[in-house]
């Protein structure tokens, strides 16, 4: 497998499955690393409308996205080593933040991939095939849990999350036919992580190190609105994270909990 905390060719290292975490599914890794389809739900409605109520369809996708970050901090503070499908990752993202240099959901992906994952979040470290491999959807899933499976390690997903609660369908239940113990990102994190600590630390990093990835950006690519876009981007992971949106004076609801 490969290691994609690796900077450069030569930095590439093998990683053996025993220092395996986890199996993260690709809908966890879209709820972490894309913000496309949460930013359009949220203009178009409104985290801030007055009553600061969302549909459920809308929290769905907010619980999702704040519990997935926190799994990405609990990642990070046990030097987790995962595993995920490289083929359907891209391919989903590129679905939702398509390769456009002028596009903005492109450019916020990019820094949500490279500034929060590389400066933000380095401990943790996402492996996929050494050969990339065509699975999507029903073969992606069936890749998962086989690999799940055969190295003993526990599968994680967003499958079935509803308002009701977790649905036993397609690849939760898929899993637990298996006996591979599957878990959604707040189940795999339930009392092994103080989030109001974990929340503090990520934004003091976010301050701290976003001057030093804006220096290394300009240095590399010139000026650009790569400050606007990291102030932005501040202000999305203050949403999901805490339920705060500036021009409210209440926070929103970002659980069902």
């Amino acid at each position: 497998m490969i290691d994609l905390n690796a900077k450069a060719p030569s930095a590439t290292v093998t990683i053996e499955t025993s220092d395996i975490t986890a199996v993260v599914d690709t809908n966890v890794l879209l709820d972490i690393f894309s913000c496309r389809d949460l930013f359009e739900e949220f203009e178009s409605s409104g985290a801030g409308t007055d009553d600061g109520k969302l549909d459920e369809p809308r929290l769905v996708q907010l619980a999702r996205a704040r519990e997935s970050m926190v799994l990405a901090m609990y990642f990070d503070r046990i030097s987790a080593t995962t595993f995920s499908l490289h083929h359907e990752a891209l391919v989903l993202l590129e679905r939702v933040s398509p390769p456009q240099p002028s596009d903005f959901f492109t450019t916020f992906t990019t820094l949500l991939i490279h500034f929060v994952k590389d400066y933000l979040l380095p401990r943790w470290r996402i492996t996929m095939p050494t050969e990339p491999g065509v699975e999507c959807s029903n073969a992606a899933d069936a890749a998962l849990l086989a690999f799940a499976k055969e190295h003993r390690v526990p599968l994680i997903t967003n499958e079935g999350y509803r308002p009701s609660g977790i649905v036993v369908e397609k690849l939760r239940k898929d899993a637990i036919d298996a006996g591979v113990p599957v878990f959604t990102p707040r189940e795999f994190c339930a009392r092994k992580i103080n989030e109001v600590d974990e929340m503090d630390s990520f934004f003091t990093r976010f301050e701290e190190l976003g001057y030093r990835y804006l220096e290394d950006h300009r240095r590399r690519f010139g000026p650009g609105n790569v400050g606007t876009n990291l102030d932005t981007l501040f202000g999305y992971y203050r949403m999901v994270l805490t339920g705060k949106v500036e021009g409210r004076d209440a926070p929103i609801r970002i659980s069902f909990a």
